[in-house]
């Protein structure tokens, strides 16, 4: 998972985890909650791009590219089993 959206106080412990080698490809977290300077250096000092949901809807409204409406094969989301009667997994919903 290269961007995962989080409380701001599950941030720290993303960066716990980037900090032991644990986080995956993990690239970008979105804090729910606006952001401090001294938390978006935190997260930036980390190696991850950081962003607050609001950052994020106002990077939406400045996009430019046309809307292209989804197809019947694009995903539309995965949902997660978890593992009741078997291995836990993944399946893509289109």
């Amino acid at each position: 998972m290269e961007t995962t959206m989080a409380t701001e106080d599950l941030v720290p412990k993303l960066l716990e985890l980037k900090r032991k080698n644990e986080a995956g490809k993990l690239k970008n977290i979105i804090q729910v909650q606006p952001l401090t300077e001294e938390r978006r250096q935190e997260i930036v000092n980390a190696g991850i791009n950081a962003y607050s949901y609001d950052d994020i809807i106002q990077l939406g409204k400045s996009d430019t590219r046309a809307y292209v409406e989804p197809g019947p094969n694009d995903v539309y989301t995965f949902s997660y089993t978890s593992g009741t009667t078997g291995d836990p997994k993944g399946a893509m919903l289109t």
